[in-house]
């Protein structure tokens, strides 16, 4: 029975140093994610900082940009209306001859047609 008490008293014991070892562990990656988040946020407002200089430039530069991408969407927009409103012309052209050609088409018809004679 010495044995036996021996030997869970140097289970216990390993047990608890592997409880105390992976508590370390834990502490060690707690404090090596605390440093990492605040090389991060350090690293963000740098960058906020150089990107509030470089937004007063490109807020100028946006606007040169702007302006000149409006004219030639303006541009843009008066040719393809322009080619809208020649399509339409075109369709409603097609439409009329098509409806003369369908008129044509059945004067020949009635011209052609012998049914009437025969009865």
């Amino acid at each position: 029975m010495a044995d036996e008490t021996t030997s869970r008293t140097d289970a216990d014991e390993i047990e608890e140093s592997q409880e105390a070892v992976e508590s370390e562990s834990i502490d060690q990656e707690v404090a090596e994610s605390d440093s990492d988040d605040q090389e991060i946020t350090d690293s963000k407002e740098s960058e906020s900082e150089d990107v509030d200089s470089e937004d007063a430039e490109s807020v100028e530069d946006d606007a040169e940009e702007d302006s000149a991408d409006s004219e030639e969407h303006n541009a843009e927009y008066e040719k393809v209306q322009g080619a809208t409103d020649d399509l339409n012309e075109i369709y409603k052209d097609g439409a009329a001859v098509a409806h003369e050609l369908k008129d044509a088409f059945d004067e020949i018809k009635s011209a052609f047609d012998f049914s009437s004679f025969l009865k």
